[in-house]
């Protein structure tokens, strides 16, 4: 593994963020779409394609959670939400009685990570301009593979296919296209 600017550049942003992660803790939300979505480390070459860069922001972000009252609001208990937390019970009751145990719990593992987050990212994003910038900050992510795609699309005419980064919830085609 090399040490590659794509390396570099990721991992700045990444620990960079931390101290306004500190400040503001719905940046790590942000943060958190961003390498969630974009995944930028499985672009690079070197030590940052594996790093848990998104586990780092995720476990940043729940201790600015917990250090910053002000900054959050209650999970608003609506009809939409408890529903969704009774999906999470009953995938987690699924789970335990799955065909395949361990294929199972490793996606499990994955999807709590997901819906703890977005948990998380309730109780952060209070305001208009903040749900305004993390929908921006997905919206850039994804476009980014469109764009990208697009343009390597019009230059092998169509011919290849059009992939995400590897590891990532886009790796596939048909997950990208979606």
């Amino acid at each position: 593994m090399g040490l590659g600017l794509r390396d570099i550049f990721v991992t700045l942003i990444v620990f960079g963020s931390i101290p306004l992660i500190f400040k503001k803790p719905y940046i790590g939300i942000l943060m958190w779409c961003w390498l969630g979505y974009m995944s930028p480390h499985r672009l690079s070459f070197g030590f940052a394609y594996d790093m848990p860069f998104a586990a780092i922001i995720a476990a940043v972000t729940l201790l600015s959670l917990l250090l910053n009252s002000k900054q959050r609001q209650a999970v608003p208990l609506q009809s939409v939400v408890i529903l969704w937390c009774v999906f999470i019970v009953w995938t987690t009751i699924t789970t335990y009685f799955a065909f395949a145990p361990d294929a199972a719990w490793a996606m499990y593992k994955k999807f709590f990570k997901v819906m703890l987050m977005t948990l998380v990212m309730l109780a952060l994003v209070i305001r208009r301009d903040q749900l305004d910038k993390v929908i921006w900050a997905i919206a850039l992510s994804l476009g980014f593979y469109g764009i990208k795609g697009g343009v390597f699309t019009i230059l092998s005419g169509g011919s290849s296919r059009v992939w995400g980064p590897s590891g990532s919830f886009i790796e596939g085609n048909n997950e990208l296209a979606l």
